[in-house]
């Protein structure tokens, strides 16, 4: 898989998920919703780094 499919993927699931969690906690989508996602996907480079440097 691409790596620009990659980033895609998990942008789209981690703006999805933001305005969620946003709904339930704010109820209302603030500038929080935007950290929240960039929050998402960053954890989710990071968790792939970690993983590949343990293999």
């Amino acid at each position: 898989m691409s790596p620009f499919l990659k980033f895609l993927i998990r942008a789209l699931l981690g703006v999805g998920l933001a305005i969620v969690i946003s709904r339930f906690f704010f109820r209302r989508l603030t500038v929080g919703t935007v950290l929240i996602a960039i929050f998402l996907v960053g954890m989710a480079y990071v968790s792939e780094y970690a993983r590949k440097k343990k293999e």
